[in-house]
C-alpha cells in the first residue's frame, strides 16, 4: 500500500515514526511527506524531515495549497494520513486517495470537534477524552470513525501529562489501522450527530485569569495552558505574569475577602483569594514581588 503523510507537531511525529517502521518492514510504502520546516503557530511543533531523509522519503515543505497538488497528484496513494495539521485539505486531494484519507483529532468524537481539543478538555474539567482517527471529508472532524481509544483524565493531569497519554496510544492505533486496511478488515463507523459540538478557537483573552472564577476553574485553566502551551496569565502593576502550576488550598477562606486578594506568600508561592470561599496557591512564582493584603 502506498501511503502519504501530512503533519508537523508531536502527534505527527509519533504517527510518522510508527509508519516508518511499517515502511522498513515492507508492509507499506511511504511515498510522500508534507510538513513544515518551522512553525510560529504550533507551540508543539516537531520536525519530521530528518526522519524522512534517513529513508529517502520525498519531502515537501508546505507554503500554500498548491504544494498539495505538486506533492501528491502525480502519485498513486492508497492511504493519506493527516495528523497535527491546522490547514484544510482540498477536496481534490481527498478524492485522489484510493482507499482512505484519514484525519486525527484528540477528542471523543462526535463530541468536541473543532479547535484546541486538549486545552478545552482540561479547562472544562473533563474526566476523559479520546484519540480518534476518522475518514476526512469536507466537514471538519465529522467523517466515519476508523479507530478510537478512550483516554482517562485525572485531576492532577497537566497539558503535558495528557499530551503524553495521547502520544502513547497513537503508535498502537497506527499499526491497527495499517493492518486493518492491509487485510480489508476496517469497517469505519459513521459518527452520530446527536450530541455533537464544535469547540471554538481560543484567543489570548481565554488565557487570562479572572479571580472571580472558582479556584477549581482557575486551576483547570492553569493546567490546560501549561507546557507545551504558553501558560495562563494575570496582570499586576502593568506587568504580565505567566502561571504554569498551581495547587488547591483545601480550607475555606473568608467569604468577605474580595477575589484577587493576596492572602499569603512564600519564596516561590502566592496564595490568592478566588470566588466564594475558594482560594489557590500559585506555584513557581517569585513571592518577593507580592505583598500580603494587596490585590492582583
Amino acid at each position: 500500500m502506498n501511503v502519504a503523510f501530512i503533519g508537523c507537531v508531536e502527534t505527527s511525529h509519533a504517527a510518522f515514526k510508527q509508519l516508518l517502521k511499517h515502511h522498513v518492514e515492507g508492509k507499506i510504502k511511504l511515498v510522500a511527506l508534507i510538513t513544515k520546516s518551522k512553525s510560529v503557530f504550533n507551540s508543539d511543533y516537531a520536525s519530521l524531515a530528518e526522519l524522512a531523509l534517513e529513508l529517502g522519503i520525498e519531502t515537501t515543505f508546505f507554503i500554500n495549497d498548491t504544494d498539495y497538488e505538486k506533492a501528491l497528484l502525480d502519485k498513486h496513494i492508497d492511504i493519506l494520513f493527516c495528523i497535527g495539521w491546522s490547514h484544510i485539505i482540498p477536496s481534490k486531494i481527498l478524492h485522489h486517495v484510493k482507499k482512505a484519507a484519514i484525519g486525527f483529532h484528540p477528542a471523543k468524537l462526535p463530541r468536541n470537534r473543532g479547535r484546541h481539543p486538549l486545552i478545552w478538555a482540561l479547562a472544562l474539567g473533563l474526566t476523559e477524552t479520546a484519540s480518534s482517527f476518522f475518514l476526512m471529508e469536507e466537514n471538519v472532524d465529522s467523517g466515519a470513525l476508523v479507530d478510537q481509544e478512550t483516554i482517562e483524565i485525572f485531576d492532577t493531569d497537566y497539558a503535558r501529562d495528557l499530551y503524553n497519554k495521547v502520544l502513547l496510544v497513537i503508535p498502537q492505533q497506527i499499526s491497527k489501522i495499517v493492518k486493518g486496511y492491509h487485510d480489508n478488515s476496517i469497517e469505519p463507523q459513521p459518527q452520530v450527530e446527536t450530541g455533537s459540538n464544535y469547540w471554538r478557537k481560543r484567543s489570548a483573552i481565554d488565557g487570562a485569569i479572572d479571580w472571580r472564577m472558582h479556584a477549581n476553574d482557575i486551576y483547570n485553566l492553569i493546567r490546560a495552558l501549561s507546557s507545551p502551551y504558553p501558560g495562563a496569565t494575570f496582570l499586576k502593576g502593568g506587568e504580565t505574569y505567566t502561571v504554569t502550576c498551581a495547587t488547591h488550598h483545601n480550607e475555606m477562606v473568608a467569604l468577605n475577602f474580595e477575589p484577587g486578594k493576596i492572602l499569603s506568600t512564600t519564596r516561590t508561592k502566592v496564595h490568592v483569594k478566588c470566588s466564594g470561599t475558594s482560594s489557590l496557591w500559585l506555584e513557581n512564582i517569585d513571592g518577593s514581588k507580592f505583598i500580603t493584603g494587596e490585590y492582583i
